[in-house]
């Protein structure tokens, strides 16, 4: 009977679940196409009990990749499990999540993957949308064993002998989109149905801070934000679903510039399902994401706040309703605010926002409680990371709300805005809200806050002044009106590049801070002037660089630059070629730098291969070596033609140690063998040797600590 059930409903469970919406996109997309699987969370944030303190020192410790405030506190404990392999502990499951974090088309995947046997293949599948359910339930009272039957077109006995027996999949999408009496309800019915029919296996989505009853003998997981690995993937499926011959580019030209250290912003907020379909579109529709990143942050909040529960056709009972959308992001901007101007900007006590909540609306502290319970649950721009402590969901929109604050309607700033200015501008934390503000003001204000920044002596704060003046000025796109002040910056900045000497007289630390501050000027002039006039200036530095002094740097960051912004020039690639197979005698940069670009972004050209395999053996630059075995490790990957070279060079490079950071082509080559080919024939007997007859002690330590390894392991 059960798979008499299976046969007959396949076609419309594929039919109904088998494709997704794609925001941004008219037409609906197969799910298979674009599903990347979600990763779980087994312990809720809410449910934490880290303290604040030990929370701040987890943020302020954080990934350098991300910026993200995911499960602070819980991000380096936690064990993500696959959403599918979740499901086979055959235990019910109240699954959280934010808005747009992927709970219903988790749910499509589950019951699509049942339908075609490959997922708990034993059970009758269904999918319940509840928001439909309180309409489509009406006629049998929300009895779920009546509504299961008339789905399954099977009898009243039937029915109760598949359900008594476990043999039904009961899957109940969206119980925060059911309110009011009904949603009142359909609450007590899947209480009593689970407990009921233990044996059938029930998953409820529900978005966080949305439940407050309990739900007996069900576990509590919660659905994570995209890591990096899964962020790369469902982009790369995004391009493939929209983009038709282009896709491969696309994505690849997408990947490139979310990955780029001045867009950490925008990759912490990609990490939804939803919001990284957004980011997609944007660059989708326009090659780059916004100049000014604001704009982007606006249309983020406005999906939240508005179009995500539209588009869905959900209407919610809101405690804060009459509250438009415009008061409710001044609400949001005050308490952002608060929070900001304090030396711990990120973590709110719960009685902290709850009087904020208070002092904006001039409502009672009970109340403020349920606003900020209805604001986590239909928006999700406020989250508990532990027991009553909360935060924005993240430190991008708390950001740009912040900028949004300290501008006054009419693009123009607040009368506050200058104190601010001239209190943080040092502060790390602030920059960001700096260069926001100077995306959101007319170009008159912006030039009166270069002008301030300019105003500063630079050689006290290691010339930060500079490179965020250039942050603020790159947010405008006609500066004609203040060309004065901007070429007083342009001149500075290359004035910085002529004086610093990069020479190998430097000690370590001071070597580190002028190799810091050189590239940044690069990096803002190349940013901030992206015109002819630059482009024919970093020639310059590259074309120069034979006749400048020993430690000059120039050529180095100017042909990164080069290839950052103006990679699709025809010329480029030409030049970049160039100088990979050039020695330069008294320069040991350039021919790195060509080579680490060539690696990167041109591993698909036909030249490049026989290029690095050619750096990689007889470059007289130990570093040129180095990097051009990391590009081949790519590009060659797991090719029986890359042990043989890798081997080769394990025994015959010529490195020969001065300093113990050098880096070391042997070891490079060795790393590749071992991870590409860990268990080859070989690597034992090479492991040997060159504990045996190796020259570098580093070298002979690392095949010592692998060698024993092995050795162990095989016991």
């Amino acid at each position: 009977m059960v798979q008499q059930v299976r046969t007959r409903l396949h076609n419309s469970i594929q039919s109904l679940h088998g494709t997704m919406p794609l925001w941004g996109i008219d037409n609906w997309v197969p799910l298979g196409d674009l599903f990347v699987d979600v990763n779980i969370l087994k312990e809720t944030s809410s449910n934490s009990r880290s303290e604040l303190d030990d929370l701040w020192q987890d943020f302020t410790k954080g990934n350098s990749n991300y910026r993200s405030l995911d499960r602070i506190g819980l991000g380096n404990q936690q064990q993500r499990v696959s959403g599918l392999a979740v499901l086979e502990g055959d235990t019910n499951l109240m699954v959280v999540g934010k808005p747009g974090s992927g709970k219903t088309t988790y749910l499509q995947r589950i019951v699509t993957e049942c339908n075609n046997g490959k997922l708990q293949a034993q059970r009758i599948p269904v999918l319940i949308k509840l928001r439909e359910f309180v309409d489509d339930g009406q006629r049998c009272r929300y009895n779920l064993e009546q509504f299961l039957g008339q789905l399954w077109r099977l009898s009243s006995k039937d029915t109760e002998l598949v359900l008594s027996q476990g043999r039904a999949l009961v899957l109940l999408d969206g119980l925060d989109e059911v309110t009011g009496e009904a949603g009142k309800q359909i609450t007590k019915e899947i209480k009593r149905f689970a407990r009921v029919y233990p044996q059938v296996l029930v998953v409820v989505t529900c978005r966080t801070q949305s439940q407050e009853s309990r739900f007996e003998r069900f576990d509590y997981v919660e659905v994570a934000d995209f890591n990096e690995e899964q962020v790369r993937a469902f982009a790369k499926h995004w391009f493939e679903t929209v983009c038709g011959n282009v896709r491969e580019k696309q994505a690849r030209e997408f990947l490139e510039q979310l990955f780029r250290e001045e867009n950490k912003p925008i990759r912490e907020l990609a990490i939804t399902p939803i919001l990284l379909s957004l980011t997609c579109a944007v660059f989708q529709q326009t090659g780059k994401f916004y100049s000014k990143r604001s704009k982007l942050y606006e249309e983020g909040l406005e999906l939240l706040l508005v179009q995500w529960d539209k588009s869905r056709e959900v209407e919610r009972d809101e405690v804060y309703r009459d509250l438009s959308v415009e008061r409710k992001l001044e609400f949001l901007s005050y308490v952002a605010v608060k929070k900001f101007e304090q030396e711990q900007y990120v973590l709110f006590e719960q009685e902290e926002l709850e009087g904020y909540i208070g002092e904006f609306l001039g409502i009672e502290r009970r109340e403020s409680q349920g606003v900020l319970r209805a604001i986590a649950s239909q928006h999700g721009l406020l989250i508990e990371r532990s027991y009553k402590v909360w935060s924005f969901s993240h430190l991008t929109f708390q950001e740009y709300l912040v900028a949004k604050q300290l501008c006054e309607r009419g693009n123009k700033l607040s009368s506050s805005f200058w104190k601010k200015l001239e209190k943080h501008w040092q502060d790390k934390y602030w920059y960001e809200i700096f260069i926001l503000i100077s995306g959101l003001i007319d170009v008159q204000y912006i030039g009166r806050i270069i002008s301030f920044l300019l105003g500063i002596d630079g050689r006290k704060v290691d010339y930060s002044n500079l490179f965020l003046a250039a942050e603020c000025l790159a947010q405008v796109r006609d500066y004609s009106t203040i060309l004065e002040i901007s070429d007083d910056l342009f001149n500075r900045l290359k004035f910085l590049i002529q004086y610093i000497d990069l020479q190998t007289s430097l000690t370590f630390e001071d070597f580190q801070l002028f190799f810091k501050i050189y590239s940044s000027a690069f990096a803002a002039i190349s940013k901030t002037w992206k015109d002819q006039n630059t482009l024919s200036w970093l020639k310059f530095c590259i074309q120069s660089e034979e006749n400048f002094r020993d430690g000059y740097m120039g050529g180095y960051f100017a042909i990164k630059e080069l290839v950052r912004w103006w990679k699709d020039n025809p010329d480029t690639l030409l030049l970049v070629k160039q100088y990979a197979k050039k020695h330069i005698s008294n320069s040991q940069n350039l021919q790195e730098a060509a080579v680490q670009e060539l690696s990167d972004y041109w591993k698909d050209d036909p030249e490049t291969l026989d290029i690095l395999k050619e750096c990689a053996k007889n470059s007289e630059n130990y570093r040129v070596r180095w990097t051009a075995i990391k590009g081949l490790s790519t590009i060659l990957k797991d090719q029986p033609a890359m042990f043989e070279f890798m081997h080769d060079i394990t025994l015959t490079d010529s490195f020969q140690r001065e300093h113990h950071s050098q880096r070391n082509p042997r070891i490079a080559a060795l790393e590749v063998m071992l991870e590409q080919f860990p268990y080859h024939i070989q690597i034992l007997e090479i492991l040997q040797t060159l504990i045996q007859q190796d020259s570098d002690e580093q070298l002979r330590e690392l095949a010592h600590r692998e060698l024993t390894n092995r050795i162990s392991f095989s016991h």
